[in-house]
């Protein structure tokens, strides 16, 4: 009884704690493709465009590329930079040099792709488009998201005085029973940066917490998705999601989608 009022305190104040329950037991969930752009049969295509292809899982960033996601032309294939956003499901695709134009490409997913819960769509999904005559107008660079605001976010909802805190009596100490925050992560303003920025997991130790410009591999961001519901943690983590439950309809910090807003950070190469 003791044991069930520190859970459920914990998940009150917004803690995470450890688990020993399996995430997903039993069969794999669905995987596949579920949309893309450019769409089926897109004609016009700007020969700077973006292939995004949407999945229902989150795809596992170790085999969503060169091997499992083909663009060709003909007998021709093109040659381009994947990079996997998990918040979107989504993988994306940049070409090395813009597509020809006036010219007809497939992209083939191969049946092997698999989500980060193991399991393979087990079939070929081909999308075929044609491009235009040339370049679209470049889009306007995205704000760079500053540490600031993921410490805004980190105080609203991760780093109260008895999660994530430095609790050493010291500045940004969170309490006085001087133990250590959490897993060695302390969330307050002076310790975030350093515990989380190029350090392992203390939960998967083969990721760090936060890897610059690679969210997909980041553990933090992993931390902070949810699964099949809200309540549980995505294929991969240890553990609770953090924070239990999720991040409110509101946002957090001020901020309306805080986990939008993380993983842009660590994309824009986790800058101070």
């Amino acid at each position: 009884m003791a044991a069930r009022r520190l859970v459920l305190a914990a998940a009150l104040i917004g803690c995470s704690y450890p688990t020993d329950e399996t995430p997903y037991p039993g069969q794999c969930a669905p995987f596949g493709l579920l949309s893309s752009r450019p769409a089926i049969g897109e004609r016009d295509v700007p020969t700077n465009a973006v292939i995004e292809l949407a999945f229902s899982d989150y795809p596992d960033s170790e085999i969503a590329g060169l091997e499992t996601i083909v663009v060709t032309s003909g007998f021709f294939r093109k040659t381009g930079a994947y990079n996997v956003d998990l918040v979107a499901k989504t993988v994306r695709y940049r070409p090395t040099t813009p597509f020809e134009p006036n010219l007809e490409y497939t992209v083939s997913v191969q049946p092997h792709i698999r989500s980060l819960q193991g399991c393979t769509s087990g079939r070929l999904e081909q999308r075929s488009f044609r491009t235009g005559a040339g370049p679209a107008p470049d889009a306007p660079a995205r704000p760079v998201v500053r540490f600031e605001t993921v410490l805004a976010i980190f105080a609203a909802r991760c780093a109260g005085a008895t999660c994530h805190r430095r609790d050493d009596g010291g500045p940004g100490g969170g309490g006085d029973d001087g133990a250590a925050p959490p897993r060695g992560l302390s969330l307050d303003d002076e310790r975030a940066y350093d515990d989380l920025v190029g350090v392992r997991s203390a939960e998967l130790s083969d990721l760090l917490r936060v890897a610059p410009r690679d969210p997909a591999r980041s553990y933090l961001l992993r931390k902070l998705l949810p699964g099949r519901d809200p309540d549980r943690p995505m294929p991969t983590v240890f553990g609770q999601r953090m924070p239990p439950g999720g991040f409110p309809p509101g946002g957090a910090g001020g901020v309306a989608d805080p986990i939008r807003a993380i993983a842009d950070w660590i994309d824009a190469g986790a800058p101070r």
